[in-house]
């Protein structure tokens, strides 16, 4: 077993809150220990958001905050081989945590990249609410440098040709005197984001038309934000149902084996092409 795969299985388990905080917290406890012998420290470690930082993090640099939610609302979890270029499982959200704990532990992030760990994302994203008001009130060199959320989940879009998508991208409409990401509308920012994947070819964008997710409640602190998302199909049994049954269903969906590669490596590409235009 390879070490996605291995952090995979560790990621795809039991993960629930009751608005407040973790009530089966196994997963969380997992990446905890997964993220023992990383880079990366604890900033915030209780209620709904569990926020690392890297070790060699710069003050008075630009940040990025990457979001990913852990809470799932499955009653049994699973995976499995489906044949020969997929896989089935019960991966909202953990594809997306496993991708992102990946990256941690080969360091493959850039070090002014801080990580959060959420609940609540299926009900109210009372976990990004406390993230977010967590950097502000108690982590002011973080809160006066960040410059771009992004967000990690699951989407039903771009399955057929796409390794990802970018869905609910939101622009700061109040810019900040410090403030290096400027944006004067959407299509700026989608230009931008387009520009720094060139090498992982076509980019499929989703804005108003995407179901909501946890940048919803990060616009509403105005920040830059937008979803990176892990496209995903229903399991062959629920192709006549609504995503919204299917993404959820104990049955799980299906994903590309592929992307477990392809994803992560265009994370990483993307934010290095970011955080590279801060240093020039």
């Amino acid at each position: 077993m390879d070490l996605f795969d291995s952090i995979l299985e560790k990621a795809n388990t039991p993960s629930m809150d009751d608005g407040k905080c973790f009530t089966e917290s196994e997963r969380l406890d997992n990446i905890k220990k997964l993220l023992l012998e990383s880079n990366y420290v604890l900033l915030k470690d209780s209620g709904l958001s569990f926020i690392y930082q890297h070790k060699k993090h710069k003050k008075n640099k630009p940040v990025i905050l990457l979001s990913c939610h852990i809470d799932s609302l499955y009653s049994k979890y699973h995976l499995c081989n489906f044949n020969e270029t997929e896989i089935l499982g019960t991966f909202d959200n953990s594809i997306c945590n496993a991708a992102l704990i990946y990256l941690m532990v080969k360091n493959k992030l850039p070090a002014n990249a801080i990580i959060a760990f959420t609940g609540d994302e299926e009900n109210e994203c009372r976990g990004a609410k406390e993230t977010i008001e967590s950097i502000r009130d108690k982590y002011d060199f973080l809160w006066q440098n960040l410059e771009l959320v992004i967000v990690l989940d699951i989407t039903s879009e771009g399955y057929d040709n796409c390794p990802f998508t970018i869905e609910n991208y939101f622009v700061r409409k109040n810019q900040t005197d410090n403030a290096r990401l400027r944006f004067s509308s959407k299509d700026g920012f989608k230009d931008h984001l387009r520009e720094k994947l060139t090498q992982q070819g076509h980019v499929k964008f989703i804005g108003e038309d995407a179901d909501p997710d946890e940048t919803w409640e990060y616009d509403k602190f105005d920040l830059n934000c937008f979803t990176f998302c892990f496209p995903a199909r229903s399991h062959p049994d629920n192709d006549t149902t609504d995503v919204g049954y299917w993404m959820h269903d104990d049955k799980g969906m299906l994903i590309k084996k592929e992307n477990t590669v392809k994803y992560p490596e265009a994370l990483s590409t993307l934010l290095h092409g970011i955080m590279d235009d801060f240093e020039h």
